[in-house]
């Protein structure tokens, strides 16, 4: 039931873009988050980082630590902690959904490639492509080495 309320879902929101949506990234972004629902550890860590024009903050690779449905910390790639006020762009992963989804409804985009991740369901690659003429508009976003993490 929940499967089919997520592909309504998406389908709908599909439906508000101008121009095309392929049904069938949809039909694989529904199976995806179905499996990350199923399959998502209540706490985790995931390295990210985005490609694009952006705040180094942003390009930079990181860790993020969820607690529940919120970010609890952000650290470089050797350990040292992000200040809060730098946490730019990081997110839970159900974001990650969000974004690519924002992304095939978004009339600048030209194309969106997203690939997930086997085991979990959750995005590991969205590359987005703007229409020619919009400047600094697409970017790369990646998401791995998915962790749960311990109780406190």
């Amino acid at each position: 039931m929940t499967r089919l309320v997520l592909i309504f879902t998406i389908v709908l929101l599909a439906g508000c873009r101008d121009g095309p949506v392929a049904p069938a990234a949809l039909l694989e972004l529904a199976n995806a988050r179905a499996r990350w629902q199923t399959t998502r550890p209540i706490d985790y860590s995931y390295v990210t980082y985005t490609l694009c024009f952006c705040p180094r903050e942003l390009t930079q690779p990181t860790r993020v630590e969820v607690r529940g449905d919120t970010v609890s910390a952000v650290r470089t790639l050797d350990g040292t902690l992000v200040p809060r006020d730098r946490w730019y762009g990081r997110a839970i992963i159900d974001s990650l959904f969000a974004r690519a989804l924002e992304a095939r409804r978004d009339a600048s985009t030209e194309r969106v490639r997203v690939t997930y991740d086997p085991t979990f369901g959750y995005p590991t690659l969205i590359d987005v492509v703007s229409k020619p003429g919009i400047a600094d508009a697409g970017s790369v976003t990646h998401a791995a080495d998915l962790r749960p993490l311990p109780v406190p």
